[in-house]
């Protein structure tokens, strides 16, 4: 009856049930483990990790090839500056869920064709600047179907790569320093969206034509620091989506009137191109409606001023930059401009400023900028009150002010504009010159206010409230922050004084047994160099040695105040014993240990504090206090390097654990510390 039912049906499905559900668990049970595993041990040598093992940084770890130990999960791989020279087609081989991969500065010359076939179905974002590449054109690239975002700069390449338009999802191309000498116009490029050609040998752009191949999506071009002389009429039509245009630090001569025609585009950068703006082409700008920001910073304009028809029909412009034009005079060129948020008029001629020529922008400016000028004055009538009210951003420093009641006018409505709304830039950077010739800071009392006509605003009691509220906030911050900045010195004085009332001091004088103490040592460690004092320390002096040993993790009762509990052990103990790491440094509560150490070493006379250096010590985070510890205490070095070394390590705590504390007539432990 019992063998007919194990040979059931029932049963055999039973069975294979259990079976099934056993291997269930043991693989939850194992990759439970696998995910309590520390980063470290998952994370390859020489490299480092986020949580999540998906971003691997190797950067300058000396490979001279891919690290052959990747975890599983990996799709962000930095190698920058490794040596990798030449790329074989299986030098990639492990990185085949990699999305995003930088390979910058190692040193690559060689890249066979299918160095990255591997990597066709995942890699999106490919950074190989700084290297030699004498792989030209760089057919290794045809593969990388899925690319987004490729750079090529400083590689040698002298021409667009060709291959890069069967990246049917290609969308930014850098290739800047390179000996490029011709823009890309013998193929359609449909898919990019961002160009970036700066400081190559390109020195003219093509000219358009209907018959001529266009980047049908391109938004962002890019050709600073060329050494471009000339534009032609229509030669941005190439580009029928362009939106940003960057001609910086470029020698341009010649520009047509029709050169920047576009509806598309919205901001161009002429800075330091040593453009010219003369009357014979103010009208550059007429055929872009939509632009939204011009800087022109640096270039000339020779007339010295400037009339309605440079800007005409920009109605969209916010952002317009003339800083460092040779800009004497600005009669009424903003009068169309009724959007214009910042300007910029830095660095020019400008002596005086009329509250007309800012009627047309008195809405709509939020910053404006006339520092490092030859402005002598500055007062309520240099600009409409609207513009005085919606002012967010101002400067005015580093002009020839005159120290007269305007200047007081304009020094009192900068203090006020900084205490509430106003950002005042370079706040240091204002002056004027007294009578005398003598420079005064925009602080100092010069004149004082009692020789200019009063402030109608100094007597409004609102003002008044307002400053004494915000004073009333500023000390307040300020205790705070002071309280927050000393806490840790707070907290010694406190528990020092507690210790005193208690006289802790008197009770260890008066013991002369060695066995009073509850402990031999009290160790002082950060929750970083756990796992040493686990696995090394407590083996060797508790378990071979017969040592007490007092450990936070182990023997402190919860629930307590950690100060306190601090305080308790160090009295309780024999020795305190500090593991100094870099981790130790930086931890408030390490450093509230070496305090109390410290008290009760100078309190009671005794020397029983042990220091272990267990690496070096960063300058950044060597504190005075442990700075001085350190000079005159002889610390005990632990190594990694050497057996011996170690050996060495432990003779001398242990010697220093056996010694016995100065002034305090202690029994001495047991000989086995100095077997």
């Amino acid at each position: 009856m019992n063998m007919r039912t194990m040979s059931s049906p029932d049963a055999a499905t039973s069975f294979w049930t259990f079976i099934v559900f056993s291997v269930f668990i043991q693989n939850i049970i194992l990759c439970i483990e696998c995910s309590n595993l520390p980063i470290d041990i998952l994370c390859p040598q020489k490299c480092s990790c986020d949580r999540r093992l998906s971003t691997v940084n190797c950067n300058n770890a000396n490979y001279r090839d891919a690290p052959p130990d990747l975890p599983s999960g990996t799709s962000k791989l930095i190698l920058d500056g490794n040596l990798l020279h030449r790329l074989t087609n299986e030098s990639l081989s492990r990185l085949t869920g990699v999305i995003y991969l930088s390979l910058r500065n190692c040193s690559i010359t060689d890249v066979e064709d299918k160095g990255f076939s591997h990597l066709s179905e995942s890699l999106r974002f490919l950074w190989m600047s700084n290297n030699p590449l004498k792989v030209r054109p760089p057919k290794f690239l045809v593969h990388l179907r899925k690319l987004v975002v490729l750079d090529l700069s400083g590689t040698g390449i002298t021409a667009y790569p060709t291959v890069l338009r069967n990246l049917v999802q290609l969308r930014r191309v850098i290739l800047k320093h390179n000996p490029i000498s011709n823009f890309p116009t013998s193929l359609t490029i449909r898919t990019v969206e961002t160009l970036i050609l700066s400081d190559t040998l390109i020195r003219t752009l093509p000219e358009y034509s209907e018959n001529a191949a266009k980047y049908p999506n391109l938004r962002n071009l890019s050709l600073k620091a060329n050494g471009i002389r000339e534009l032609k009429d229509h030669s941005f039509l190439l580009f029928p989506k362009l939106a940003s245009l960057d001609l910086s630090l470029n020698h341009l001569r010649d520009v047509p009137p029709l050169a920047f025609k576009s509806k598309s585009l919205k901001i161009i950068n002429l800075y330091n191109s040593k453009f010219q703006l003369d009357q014979e082409n103010w009208n550059i700008f007429y055929q872009t409606p939509y632009i939204q920001r011009i800087n022109m910073g640096f270039c000339r304009i020779e007339c010295g001023n400037l009339t309605r028809s440079a800007f005409h029909n920009l109605h969209s412009l916010r952002d317009l930059d003339l800083s460092g034009t040779h800009l004497s005079s600005f009669s009424r060129i903003f009068t169309n401009l009724s959007n214009i948020v910042k300007l910029r008029l830095s660095s020019n001629l400008i002596s005086t400023l009329m509250k007309e020529d800012f009627d047309g922008i008195a809405e709509s400016l939020r910053e404006l900028n006339v520092s490092s000028g030859r402005l002598s004055t500055v007062n309520h009538d240099s600009l409409p009150l609207k513009v005085w009210k919606n002012l967010r951003v101002v400067d005015f420093s580093d002009n020839r002010f005159l120290c007269d009641c305007d200047f007081i006018w304009l020094r009192h409505w900068l203090t006020r504009a900084n205490a509430s709304r106003v950002k005042v830039s370079r706040w240091n950077k204002y002056y004027c010159q007294t009578a005398k010739g003598q420079m005064s800071m925009l602080q100092l009392e010069s004149p004082s206010d009692s020789e200019c006509f009063q402030d109608p605003l100094s007597n409004d009691p609102c003002l008044v409230i307002i400053i004494l509220l915000t004073l009333l906030i500023w000390i307040t911050a300020s205790s705070a922050s002071a309280v927050h900045r000393f806490r840790w010195h707070l907290r010694y004085w406190y528990f020092l004084k507690a210790a005193k009332e208690k006289k802790i001091s008197e009770r260890y004088r008066a013991q002369k047994e060695y066995d009073f103490f509850a402990f031999d040592a009290f160790v002082g460690y950060s929750r970083s160099d756990s796992n040493w004092v686990i696995t090394q320390l407590l083996p060797r002096l508790e378990e071979e040695c017969n040592l007490r040993l007092c450990i936070h993790e182990r023997d402190w009762l919860p629930g307590r105040d950690i100060a306190e509990n601090i305080l308790e052990s160090i009295d309780n103990s024999r020795k305190t014993l500090l593991i100094v790491s870099n981790a130790f440094a930086l931890s408030p509560w390490c450093h509230f240990e070496l305090t109390m150490a410290q008290t009760r070493l100078m309190e009671e006379d005794r020397d029983s504090l042990v220091l272990i250096l267990l690496e070096e010590i960063a300058d950044c985070n060597l504190t005075p206090r442990l700075q001085i510890q350190m000079q005159r205490r002889t610390y005990i070095e632990w190594t990694k390097q050497s057996n011996v070394g170690q050996q060495l390590f432990w003779a001398n705590l242990k010697h220093a654990l056996a010694k016995p504390s100065h002034s305090l007539m202690n029994a001495s432990p047991s000989t086995e510390l100095l077997m």
